[in-house]
C-alpha cells in the first residue's frame, strides 16, 4: 500500500496482524482468505448473495435450517424476489438439523447451503462435517457456508479441516469491539 503517514501504517499494522490471528485461528492456508467485513450481517450478505449471483447460472436453489440467525433469514427471503427458492431443513427438539432430509434436499439445483455450527439462542453444535459430506456427495459444486460467529474462539472450528467454502464470524461474540466481521472465503471460491 500506499501510506504516507505513521497513523496508516500502524492501522495496516494492525489489520495484517488481526488477519494473521484470525487465519491462525480459523487454520486458513492463506491471509487472503480472510475478508474483513463492517460486521457479521454483511460478512453474510456478501456469502449468501455473492454466491448466489455468481453461480445463478448453475441453480437458483439455497438450502438453510430452520433456525438459522436473522441475517440469514432475511438474505434468503430477498432472494426469492431475484428467482431463487430456499428449502429448510426441520431440526428435531435439540436444535438439530435432520441429516436425512438435509440429503433429500440437495440436488442438481442446489447452489448453496447455509448452516450456522452453533445455534445462536440455544447453543445446538451442529454436525457441520457430516453435513458438508452429504452435501458434497450429492453435489460437489454446491458452496457450503457456515455462519460461525457463535462457534469462533469457543469450539474448534478449523476451516481446512471441516473443509467449508465460506464461514462468517464476528468480533463482538468474542467480546471484541462492535462493527467488525469477517468473512473466510476458501480459495478459489468466487464471491
Amino acid at each position: 500500500p500506499t501510506l504516507t503517514h505513521k497513523p496508516g501504517w500502524e492501522a495496516f499494522e494492525t489489520i495484517m496482524e488481526s488477519s494473521q490471528k484470525i487465519a491462525a485461528c480459523l487454520g486458513c492456508e492463506t491471509l487472503e482468505e480472510v475478508n474483513f467485513t463492517p460486521g457479521e450481517t454483511e460478512a453474510n450478505n456478501l456469502a449468501l448473495l455473492g454466491t448466489a449471483f455468481s453461480m445463478k447460472n448453475k441453480g437458483k436453489k439455497i438450502v438453510i435450517s430452520e433456525i438459522e440467525p436473522i441475517s440469514i433469514l432475511h438474505v434468503t427471503d430477498l432472494l426469492q424476489k431475484y428467482g431463487f427458492t430456499t428449502t429448510k431443513i426441520q431440526v428435531d427438539s435439540e436444535g438439530f438439523i435432520n441429516l436425512e432430509k438435509l440429503r433429500e434436499a440437495v440436488d442438481k439445483e442446489t447452489i448453496l447451503v447455509s448452516l450456522s455450527a452453533v445455534n445462536h439462542e440455544i447453543g445446538t453444535i451442529q454436525q457441520i462435517k457430516a453435513a458438508l459430506e452429504i452435501v458434497k456427495d450429492k453435489n460437489s459444486q454446491v458452496i457450503f457456508h457456515s455462519e460461525a460467529s457463535d462457534a469462533y474462539g469457543k469450539i474448534q472450528f478449523n476451516v481446512e479441516d471441516l473443509d467449508v467454502d465460506l464461514a462468517t464470524i464476528s468480533s463482538y461474540k468474542i467480546l471484541g469491539p462492535r462493527g467488525i466481521g469477517a468473512l473466510y472465503v476458501k480459495e478459489g471460491v468466487n464471491v
